[in-house]
């Protein structure tokens, strides 16, 4: 897919785009969840898995590093706080894989609405990362880096909006 427009976006903007695609699919399989549509939730939930795994891990590889670089970090936002920030979600990832696996393929209503408070806790897991990312890390590195340093930023949330 050509992201010719995308050369001039802040990384602020991609990620925000980033994110929103992950609350899609997140939103998705929970939808289908609520439906008792086990084929379609885990199918959402994959996708969504995949893709949320592909861009923490391009943070952790290219952002958090360019980020940890500037050094005088607001006190609680160091680079240390979104690697924690990516911890938790992977471990509770891994309870929703765990809790749907347990739900099978035809659960019943009671045993989908004991499943929930888990798997709603990924969305607020998410939600807290989102504005703690917003607030402190994809704003400052707009705001600091050379357009040079930009660039593999930009490529690696191009390639997760790519994967969406």
């Amino acid at each position: 897919m050509s992201h010719a427009s995308d050369d001039a976006a802040t990384l602020d903007a991609l990620n925000r785009r980033v994110h929103a695609g992950l609350d899609g699919w997140l939103l998705s399989f929970l939808e289908a969840t609520t439906a008792l549509d086990m084929a379609a939730a885990t199918e959402h939930f994959r996708h969504f898995e995949r893709s949320l795994r592909l861009h923490a891990g391009l943070e952790d590889e290219v952002v958090i590093p360019a980020y940890a670089a500037l050094g005088d970090h607001p006190r609680g936002a160091g680079p240390e706080l979104f690697s924690a920030d990516h911890t938790s979600l992977r471990k509770v990832l891994g309870q929703c894989d765990a809790e749907l696996q347990a739900l099978g393929g035809s659960p019943t209503r009671r045993e989908m609405v004991l499943a929930l408070p888990t798997l709603l806790r990924l969305r607020s897991v998410l939600e807290h990362h989102d504005v703690r990312e917003e607030r402190f890390l994809y704003i400052r590195l707009d705001e600091e880096l050379e357009a040079a340093d930009v660039r593999p930023l930009r490529a690696a949330l191009i390639r997760c909006l790519d994967d969406l």
